[in-house]
């Protein structure tokens, strides 16, 4: 399955899942992806980016002190919306399906 190739991804066993940013509408894509990769998708709030460009500025003429307290701010700000695979069967017989016609099954 896809989720072999994210299991060397740098800290891919830390963080436990996905995460992404900015889901805003895309939801019911988001949860196909939680289920064709059977992971949790962890997803931030709409603000992400503008959040992101702000305290990076903060950051730069030092009214952050680091990347750690960044993402202390961030978590005491929102909290993440996580999207657990429910239906990842199909997807297993469409990817086994597709190792087939490579030969590799």
């Amino acid at each position: 399955r896809p989720q072999r190739g994210l299991q060397g991804a740098q800290g891919a066993e830390h963080h436990g899942g996905v995460h992404m940013a900015h889901v805003g509408d895309a939801q019911a894509l988001v949860v196909q992806f939680a289920d064709a990769l059977a992971r949790v998708v962890v997803a931030g709030p709409d603000e992400a980016t503008a959040a992101g460009n702000i305290l990076t500025q903060a950051l730069g003429i030092g009214d952050v002190g680091n990347l750690a307290q960044i993402r202390q701010m961030v978590s005491a700000s929102w909290k993440p919306t996580r999207y657990t695979p429910t239906e990842s069967g199909a997807w297993n017989v469409a990817y086994e399906r597709f190792l087939s016609l490579r030969g590799e099954s």
